[in-house]
């Protein structure tokens, strides 16, 4: 089309060129114009299939939503792995949901692999890979990651929220000796005192779910006697 109409433009110039020598410039601004319509046209043909594309990833955007919303993982986990294939570029968002959604289904490889990659852009990756690790009861692989952090931490403000996590996974994982023990210990290197009460809030916290997880004493009639 372009090229007939390219030849259909030259030929209008050609002839208009046997006429009087002053209508010349009005013609190149003719030819000029008709050059900015073609390549407006190409521009518009050359956009379709951008604005298809992006509908689709939209149209499988809302459809993983709505599977999610509604419960339905699987369909959720397929509608969002398809509009990756249309717009990686919405990998830094999809990610995160292709975590939550595989560790909801107990299906920790999967899980595991895309926390791998939100943990390369996350501001703290061994606590949020801790965080993945602990939610798929994989407590020894937590406490290792976390381990691991404090050790690179630079400072005790760094260090302080890694130690509040270590200790919620030590609890999670049935240990809530070794909780406490974690969080005297980040009470005694606090940065500051408002660190220090924050930790000893936490500590009583810890203390009154095991008194509520222990039950109330006996009363004095039924506990047994020991001679």
């Amino acid at each position: 089309m372009i090229r007939i109409l390219t030849k259909t433009r030259a030929a209008a110039i050609k002839g208009a060129g046997r006429g009087l020598g002053s209508a010349r410039p009005m013609m190149r601004m003719a030819g000029l114009a008709c050059t900015a319509l073609l390549l407006a046209g190409a521009g518009a043909v050359g956009s379709a299939p951008a604005a298809t594309h992006a509908a689709a990833a939209d149209t499988l955007a809302r459809r993983a939503a709505a599977a999610e919303r509604a419960g339905r993982l699987r369909d959720a986990v397929a509608a969002y792995t398809a509009l990756l294939k249309q717009d990686t570029a919405a990998e830094p968002v999809v990610a995160s949901r292709l975590v939550e959604l595989h560790v909801r289904l107990d299906e920790p490889v999967p899980a595991l692999a895309w926390a791998a990659r939100v943990a390369r852009r996350h501001p703290e990756p061994a606590a949020f890979l801790a965080g993945v690790y602990a939610r798929l009861g994989l407590f020894t692989d937590a406490e290792m990651a976390l381990r691991q952090a404090l050790r690179e931490a630079p400072d005790a403000a760094r260090r302080l929220p890694l130690m509040w996590q270590l200790a919620e996974t030590q609890e999670q994982a049935g240990d809530s000796g070794a909780a406490r023990e974690t969080l005297r210990l980040a009470q005694r290197t606090a940065g500051d005192a408002r660190q220090r009460e924050a930790t000893e809030r936490r500590l009583e916290t810890l203390r009154a779910r095991q008194t509520i997880k222990a039950g109330p004493d006996p009363a004095p009639e039924q506990r047994e006697e020991h001679p």
